[in-house]
């Protein structure tokens, strides 16, 4: 093959060998630890430059030449690099460790760069030689555990989104490419994958500005549980968007806030200023965080579940007792899903910064501001705005939960603790945890139908719960059902008319008993009034005030004489509504005693309800 002949100018072949008597010169000096980078790039580029001309020209002694620079390059590799940061105070060391951990934090290499005021070329200059790469911090999980661990927490956060499923895997401390992630998603959650797409609900944001972490804070509380005396109290960093705490409490009190708060400062550090969310803290609260389905889905799940609990008359949020039960068993658990939830979101990236997260950002800002408030006059007054309005207690907004009898609570939380763990699965982590499970519970688990849990191993703890949840929702009731169904079908196959037409008998049932209040007594009755503007008009309208006066005093217990579940056996004959309604409509009709003295008017509320009816006299002048 022939080759053409270069020409390499005398003035080229000048300015190569200025850059390595230079670099030369600078080396045997014994450079500072600063200067390191510096002579390695400028090393680094003339070998590129080289190693170009080389493929097109013979230079002499080639093999010489390129030994004694990658020789240097090397020697320089070895030096602990440095990056002064002129305006922001004394020059910062940045090692391997340094390196390796804010690439375990799935930081890209630009923002290192843009965090360190280096160029991307740096970075990736200091990665090989500590030979760092970002493909390392990818996890080796197989498919049916990604699928295990993807498939948990969407069974505990049922409207998690690729993000939140992403965070939740980061702080599990597991890394996947996003396209395995959004296949698992549609492999395990296909409806909900649907739903999500066809329910995007885009928030608009506001710009909103803060200095740093550790300037602000914002703290507001969640009262969707307070019906079960259960208050969530929250703070979250402004600048990051970290949550700082986020614990459910049974008082709404400030010295519980306070503890919370105590217990932040003490694992992040004390903040500059704090804002409770009174007006735009709280739009900016109720912004961030429910936005997350996996927040959603934490209170939700509780709020459903005592609901479900009411609805079939296993609680009762006026007694003591269940309420006391109820935050024993429950709010360790409701804990430990908000814990579970917090990791997520602080690892879950947003959209508005550059698909940071708030870790990611809690870092970046405490590396980039580290010298933010480092001058400040006088730390005593620090975040105190003194143009700032004064706050004024207002007892109207003021939530006060009422708290059972402190006597009441020890005894049966002391009982309790010695029958039952309430986070006992959830600490079913380790080998040592499903041993201990098997130790404490392992006669009642193989009366669960689960004889082999003594020869189980902690692989098989999904399979054992399984079953204990088949045993209890089907297999031990499983003959009493079919005692009811033979029964049915004694009677002309009955059971089999109502498997044919199920739905007609769906009402029947699942019927749930509704609770009585004067809400529900106004829609079963309707009144028969006479023509508007007639003398017995206005005598039927004050009838039906009383009526109403009585209705109000029974559902604020002002009233004990009588219940609403009284006045519906009085009025119908049934204490309660049947599940398939009565067959004709309530209602409300006014007679006058035509019997009564001149100076006196007799109204008879009469309540007409199927074939009962009853009679209640007022006395008017």
């Amino acid at each position: 093959m022939d080759e053409r002949p270069v020409e390499v100018s005398v003035e080229f072949i000048q300015h190569i060998s200025e850059q390595l008597n230079s670099i030369s010169s600078r080396l045997l000096q014994r450079p500072q630890e600063s200067e390191a980078d510096c002579l390695y790039y400028r090393l680094e580029s003339v070998v590129r430059v080289l190693r170009r001309l080389a493929a097109v020209v013979s230079l002499p002694r080639e093999d010489e030449i390129f030994n004694v620079l990658y020789s240097s390059l090397e020697h320089l590799s070895q030096a602990d690099l440095c990056v002064n940061f002129a305006e922001r105070g004394p020059t910062m060391t940045v090692g391997k460790e340094q390196v390796q951990f804010l690439l375990e934090q799935h930081f890209k290499v630009h923002d290192i760069a843009r965090m360190y005021g280096v160029s991307y070329s740096s970075i990736r200059r200091w990665m090989k030689r500590y030979k760092l790469s970002v493909r390392q911090t990818y996890s080796d999980i197989s498919s049916e555990d990604f699928k295990s661990i993807i498939n948990n927490f969407i069974g505990q956060c049922p409207n998690s989104g690729y993000r939140i499923v992403v965070g939740h895997l980061r702080s599990l401390g597991i890394r996947v490419a996003r396209s395995r992630v959004l296949e698992m998603i549609r492999h395990v959650d296909p409806v909900g994958t649907v739903l999500r797409s066809l329910d995007l609900q885009l928030t608009q944001r506001r710009p909103y500005s803060v200095p740093g972490p550790l300037s602000l804070w914002h703290m507001d509380g969640n009262h969707k549980l307070v019906r079960w005396r259960i208050v969530v109290h929250g703070g979250i960093d402004g600048y990051s968007r970290k949550i700082m705490y986020l614990k459910a409490n049974s008082n709404n009190k400030a010295a519980s806030v306070l503890d919370c708060f105590l217990e932040a400062v003490h694992e992040h550090g004390l903040p500059h200023r704090n804002e409770t969310a009174t007006s735009q803290e709280k739009v900016f609260i109720t912004r961030e965080l429910s936005g997350c389905g996996a927040m959603c889905g934490v209170i939700c799940n509780y709020y459903s579940a005592f609901r479900h609990l009411e609805e079939l008359s296993l609680l009762d949020p006026d007694q003591d007792l269940h309420l006391i039960c109820l935050h024993y068993i429950m709010l360790p658990r409701l804990n430990h899903h908000l814990q579970m939830f917090t990791r997520t979101w602080d690892n879950h990236s947003l959209s508005t910064e550059g698909n940071m997260s708030p870790s990611q950002l809690w870092l970046a800002g405490h590396v980039m501001n580290s010298q933010l408030f480092l001058h400040t006059e006088d730390h005593r007054t620090l975040g105190i705005d003194w143009d700032a309005p004064v706050a004024v207690p207002d007892p109207v907004q003021e939530v006060i939960l009422p708290e059972p009898p402190l006597a009441l609570q020890d005894i049966i939380n002391s009982h309790l603790s010695l029958t039952i763990d309430p986070l006992m699965l959830q600490k079913c982590n380790t080998e040592a945890d499903f041993n201990e499970i098997k130790s404490n519970l392992g006669d009642w688990i193989s009366e669960c139908g689960v004889p082999s849990i003594f020869s189980s191993t902690f692989q098989d703890v999904t399979s054992v719960f399984t079953q204990i949840l088949k045993h209890y929702i089907y297999h031990r009731v499983a003959s009493m059902v079919q005692q009811f169904k033979a029964g049915m079908n004694s009677c002309n196959l009955f059971w089999e008319k109502v498997a044919t037409d199920w739905h007609e008998f769906l009402p029947i049932f699942t019927h749930t008993s509704v609770r009585l209040s004067r809400t529900v007594f106004r829609e079963l009755f309707y009144v028969k009034w006479t023509a508007e503007g007639s003398n017995r008009r206005e005598k039927e309208e004050d009838t039906m005030y009383q009526w109403e006066c009585l209705l109000m005093s029974i559902q604020e217990g002002e009233t004990t004489d009588i219940t609403f579940e009284e006045l519906l056996t009085f009025a119908t004959g049934a204490d309660a509504i049947p599940p398939l309604d009565f067959p004709h409509k309530c209602s409300i009709e006014f007679m006058i005693r035509k019997k009564a003295p001149a100076d006196y008017h007799f109204l008879l509320l009469v309540l007409l309800c199927c074939t009962y009816r009853g009679e209640l006299h007022r006395k008017t002048s």
